[in-house]
C-alpha cells in the first residue's frame, strides 16, 4: 500500500504518521520527501500491511497534523522495472537512447520499464 500524506508542519509529525501506521501493524518499507518548505510536510510513504489490513484503509489519515491523505498506487505499481543511468555528458546521452530504445521493445510486450537519468552533481 502506499500512503500521501499533507500534513501540517509542526514539531511531532512524523511521530504521529508513523504512529498511525503501527496502529495498522503496518512495516514501512519506502518513504520520501519532496523537497519543500518545512511548514509544507508532504511524505509519500510505501507499507507493508498483514492480510487482515490490507483491504481497509479506514483509519488513515486521522491525526492532529493531518491536513489531507489519500491512498494511492505504489512506485511498483505506476514504474515497474527502472533503469537508472548515472553520470552526464554526449557519452550517456547514447547510453540512454540505447536504453530507451531497448526498454520500447519490451514495453510494446506489456512490461513497464522506465528509464531515468541522473546526472552528477553537488
Amino acid at each position: 500500500m502506499a500512503w500521501l500524506v499533507d500534513a501540517v508542519g509542526t514539531t511531532g509529525v512524523l511521530h504521529q504518521v508513523t504512529g498511525v501506521i503501527a496502529r495498522h501493524q503496518g512495516d514501512i518499507y519506502f518513504r520520501r520527501d519532496p523537497g519543500q518548505p518545512a511548514e509544507e510536510a508532504r511524505t509519500y510513504f510505501e507499507v507493508i500491511l498483514p492480510e487482515t489490513r490490507r483491504a481497509d484503509p479506514r483509519g488513515y489519515g486521522t491525526f492532529p497534523s493531518c491536513a489531507a491523505s489519500e491512498i494511492v498506487k505504489t512506485l511498483q505499481t505506476v514504474y515497474g522495472k527502472r533503469v537508472i543511468i548515472m553520470g552526464g555528458g554526449a557519452q550517456v546521452g547514447q547510453v540512454a537512447i540505447g536504453a530507451v530504445s531497448e526498454a520500447d521493445r519490451h514495453n510494446i510486450r506489456g512490461e513497464r520499464i522506465s528509464v531515468d537519468t541522473h546526472p552528477p552533481g553537488g
